[in-house]
C-alpha cells in the first residue's frame, strides 16, 4: 500500500510558486488563444489589418487568467498577486516575441507590457473577491 507524502512548504515558498506558476499559465494560454486566433484568420476572410488588437485580446485574456490564479494560490491581496504575476507574465510573452519577431522590439511593447500590467491586476482582484472566506 502506498502512501501519500505531504509536501508541507513555507509560506513565502508556496507564494513564489504559486505566482510563477500562475504566470506561466497565463502566458500558455496567450500563446494557445494567440496560436487559435491564427488558425482561423488564415483559413477565413478576416482582415489582417487588426492583428496588434487580436494579440492584445489574447495576451490580456491570458494575463487575467494568470492574474486570477496568482489571487487563487498565494495569500497576498488581489492586487497585489495580479501584479506580481504580471511581472514574469511580461518576462516570457516579451522573450516569446524576440523570438518570433526576430529580436525585434516595436513601440507597441510598451502597451503590451501596460496591458499585462492592467489585466493582471484585474485577474487578481476577481481572484480574490471569489475566495471562500474562512
Amino acid at each position: 500500500m502506498s502512501k501519500k507524502r505531504n509536501i508541507n512548504l513555507s509560506n513565502p515558498t508556496k507564494n513564489v510558486l504559486g505566482i510563477f506558476l500562475s504566470s506561466f499559465c497565463g502566458a500558455i494560454l496567450s500563446v494557445v488563444l494567440t496560436l487559435i486566433l491564427s488558425y482561423i484568420i488564415s483559413k477565413t476572410s478576416i482582415s489582417s489589418g487588426y492583428l496588434k488588437i487580436y494579440f492584445s485580446i489574447c495576451v490580456g485574456l491570458g494575463s487575467i487568467f494568470g492574474g486570477f490564479l496568482s489571487s487563487k494560490k498565494c495569500n497576498f491581496k488581489g492586487m497585489l498577486s495580479g501584479l506580481l504575476s504580471s511581472l514574469p507574465n511580461s518576462i516570457i510573452i516579451t522573450i516569446i516575441m524576440i523570438v518570433f519577431s526576430g529580436g525585434q522590439l516595436k513601440e507597441s511593447t510598451i502597451i503590451i507590457f501596460l496591458l499585462i500590467v492592467i489585466c493582471s491586476i484585474l485577474g487578481g482582484i476577481i481572484g480574490a473577491n471569489t475566495k471562500r472566506r474562512k
